[in-house]
């Protein structure tokens, strides 16, 4: 993995059947009435349907699994979609990083670093901080400029390319130098539900 270069430029129905009605079990034919006229006898209004109704036939077991494969490609979809989303959040906590560092919250930017990597980074993080340190109160560092665009991503790691430029104005002077171009590719890793900067150490030469 390749150290982080801020000193770089620095310093319906189931299966179709249909069920009666548990109330004609066992009912064969309702009485007829005759009727005056002389024509056929007439079932009384009202009167259940004895008609047999034939079951659709039933589905055979194959259309349930076709279902159910259908059910979990759609989970799937939806776990990785979700994942997609989040990982555009990654740029918004880089660009946090490069915002703080800059901007001498060292304190800050080194708790955007991820826990299980702060140890290993802590040497050349120090190193770099106390370079900057010297330009505190002295150089304003503009990062404005620069942009966060993520890259790649998978479930647990991302990696962000930060380019643009940056502009380095002598506060005591009034003074600025001209944009100096900035262009590197860093990871992050999730640390619980938010990002993490993962790096293993920072360029100080």
């Amino acid at each position: 993995m390749h150290p982080c270069s801020i000193q770089a430029w620095m310093p319906a129905t189931i299966h179709g059947i249909v069920i009666s009605s548990p109330e004609m079990a066992g009912v064969h034919s309702l009485p007829m009435e005759p009727t005056s006229t002389g024509q056929p006898p007439q079932a009384p209004l009202g009167a259940p349907s004895l008609q047999p109704i034939a079951p659709k036939p039933r589905r055979n077991n194959r259309m349930s699994s076709l279902i159910a494969v259908a059910v979990v490609a759609v989970i799937a979809l939806g776990g990785y979609g979700i994942s997609t989303v989040h990982a555009q959040s990654a740029p918004a906590t880089l660009k946090t990083f490069y915002n703080d560092f800059f901007s001498y919250k060292f304190d800050d930017a080194y708790n955007l670093i991820c826990p299980g990597k702060q140890a290993t980074v802590k040497p050349s993080f120090d190193t770099l901080k106390a370079q900057f340190q010297t330009f505190q109160g002295k150089v304003n560092i503009d990062t404005s400029k620069l942009q966060y665009d993520l890259k790649d991503s998978g479930l647990t790691d991302a990696t962000v390319r930060v380019h643009g430029s940056i502009v380095l104005t002598d506060t005591q002077a009034g003074q600025s130098i001209p944009p100096v171009a900035f262009d590197e590719n860093d990871p992050l890793a999730l640390n619980g539900i938010n990002w993490c900067v993962n790096i293993d150490e920072f360029a100080t030469k």
